[in-house]
């Protein structure tokens, strides 16, 4: 099932047909004609009056930036932020390091203020990030955990962070780059103490903490078809046959112009990703450029969010489109 996304679109590409005849046709151009091309071009007018989520709302597509605390005090990047956007994913301010500084003492007062502005200002929230290999407290990193206790210590720190969230955040990225780029699981503290099992308990103790709450497995370099998104894939595959709470896959998208991009790759991969009745996040989307390149450059980075959001504006299931 596609979005209905052609009332957003027909008026402009309905006006810049017709407004991209020759001067000769216009004289074969009908009065009824005449008026349904003015029409057209206060319809492309008025849209280009709206903001982006006004626009993004009409095709049920949550827009949104990363934002940080020290975003609230600048006035310009805040009001854009109110005026533009529909979402917000807090950069840094929710990850382990800030939230759980020292072991059993929470700090929630950075990202309190963050989720503050967001409802005040009608905005969702997705949590970011709740289990990752990096951004961790030293004490997390250098003590020597038996699994017992770095069970306790995950369940601990998601069900608190969670908890203290319910209702308010509605989107989470439960666990962060898990995978390597081969497809492998990553060498991390999690995973050389808990092996595979901490990603189904992560999501488990999120879910017991906010059932309303949707959760997304989040990673980079898993927007098409390739060795990691396949393991992506399989793994999360095998979490629904267990029964496992998870409710999509974002896809980061941290891209240079240096890259392919393959709307065919990136399509197939949303279609199998729905298969199994999940949703796909576009998550940190930011196109990299090398400072001081040419107006080449800047057009082919434009011509990559275009794509991106042509594929968003098509397949329903992607329902994120949150730039880094």
């Amino acid at each position: 099932m596609k979005k209905t996304f052609l009332p957003v679109l027909l008026p402009t590409l309905f006006a810049a047909t017709l407004f991209g005849c020759s001067n000769n046709a216009n004289n074969s151009i009908s009065a009824n004609e005449s008026k349904s091309a003015n029409t057209a071009a206060e319809a492309t007018q008025s849209r280009s009056e709206l903001s982006l989520k006004a626009l993004a709302d009409q095709i049920n597509l949550a827009v949104g930036t990363a934002f940080e605390t020290r975003h609230l005090n600048d006035p310009m990047f805040r009001d854009t932020v109110i005026r533009e956007y529909s979402q917000i994913t807090p950069e840094n301010e929710m990850k382990f390091s800030y939230v759980q500084p020292q072991r059993g003492q929470f700090d929630f007062s950075k990202a309190d203020e963050l989720v503050e502005f967001a409802l005040e200002n009608n905005m969702a929230v997705k949590g970011h990030a709740l289990v990752w290999h990096i951004q961790n407290p030293k004490w997390l990193e250098d003590t020597k955990w038996t699994k017992e206790e770095l069970t306790q210590v995950l369940e601990n720190h998601v069900k608190t962070v969670v908890g203290h969230y319910k209702g308010k955040v509605a989107y989470w990225d439960v666990v962060n780059e898990a995978f390597d780029d081969t497809g492998g699981f990553r060498d991390t503290l999690w995973y050389r103490t808990l092996g595979e099992d901490y990603i189904e308990l992560a999501f488990r103790f999120a879910h017991e903490a906010d059932p309303d709450a949707l959760l997304f497995y989040n990673d980079y370099s898993t927007e098409g078809m390739n060795a990691k998104s396949n393991a992506v894939y399989r793994h999360v595959e095998k979490l629904l046959e267990k029964g496992v709470p998870i409710h999509g896959i974002g896809t980061q998208l941290h891209l240079t112009g240096d890259n392919a991009l393959s709307d065919a790759s990136i399509a197939r991969n949303i279609e199998r990703i729905s298969e199994l009745g999940l949703d796909t996040h576009f998550t940190e989307i930011d196109v990299r450029i090398r400072d001081g390149q040419d107006n080449f450059a800047l057009q082919d980075q434009a011509n990559r969010y275009e794509k991106l959001m042509k594929l968003a504006a098509y397949y329903p299931e992607v329902d994120m489109f949150t730039m880094w």
